[in-house]
């Protein structure tokens, strides 16, 4: 291939890219900062009941929150409850949440945990505190304190099923996701004795949605990305031109 042609064909994928080749999933606009994807559950879904079986959720954490963390301002002074590690997976029918707070070792009623879910231009909040009460979103909740896979000291453990009708989501679609602090409700991993909590994204401003984290709810797996119809048109000309390069050279 001559180096012009290459440098058409480079033009014309850089620009298929900023033209927006795949199509964006619902709800993307919402969050520019993190995207996080759901892993998918493809045998019995975990058991919402605080506690954990060896290989009940076997994903890997798409949050982890180590000491290290600073909590956004105007909270940078509290310290993270760390370490803690959030799985997020899904069915066809729910979204399950399993928030695994190693670093809360003490039974505090006023422990707490809480997302913030923005579907649209709807919040829904899904919580439960350490005394077991929490939100009316649906689906099951838990509160539990004991070990897990990643700690044999006994420990904080909130596990939650959300189910997507409840929200009028389906599988496929992109929703804003945070774990704030706002007013008295504390975040993903509160621990009331020791006052440590984990303020999640890292520069989260709750009335900011660009702030907020973008979760998919879909698995890389599952599928590729669909193409919009300017990226279908770009990527028949950069086909073509691909095509009409190689022609050029077996004719050589």
């Amino acid at each position: 291939m001559t180096s012009a042609r290459v440098q058409t064909v480079v033009v014309v994928a850089l620009f298929a890219v900023s033209a927006g080749l795949l199509a964006l999933p619902a709800n993307a606009s919402l969050a520019q900062t993190i995207n996080l994807w759901s892993h998918r559950i493809t045998g019995a879904p975990p058991t919402v009941d605080g506690v954990v079986g060896a290989n009940e959720w076997p994903w890997t954490p798409q949050i982890t929150i180590t000491s290290s963390y600073v909590n956004p301002v105007p909270y940078s002074a509290v310290l993270p409850d760390a370490p803690a590690y959030t799985t997020i997976a899904f069915t066809n029918t729910d979204l399950y949440i399993f928030v695994d707070v190693v670093g809360d070792q003490t039974q505090d009623t006023g422990d707490e945990c809480l997302f913030w879910i923005r579907v649209g231009s709807t919040t829904y909040v899904v919580d439960i505190w350490g005394g077991g009460s929490h939100d009316s979103v649906g689906g099951d909740r838990a509160v539990g304190f004991g070990p897990s896979p990643n700690s044999s000291a006994n420990h904080r453990i909130y596990e939650f099923r959300v189910p997507l009708s409840a929200m009028g989501v389906t599988v496929g679609q992109t929703v804003g996701f945070c774990s704030p602090y706002f007013k008295s409700s504390p975040s993903m991993g509160f621990d009331s004795t020791t006052g440590h909590d984990n303020i999640w994204p890292p520069n989260l401003d709750p009335s900011n949605f660009s702030t907020w984290a973008a979760l998919g709810l879909s698995d890389p797996a599952d599928s590729l990305p669909a193409l919009t119809p300017m990226g279908v048109g770009l990527l028949a000309i950069l086909v073509g031109l691909v095509a009409a390069a190689v022609l050029r050279r077996t004719a050589l």
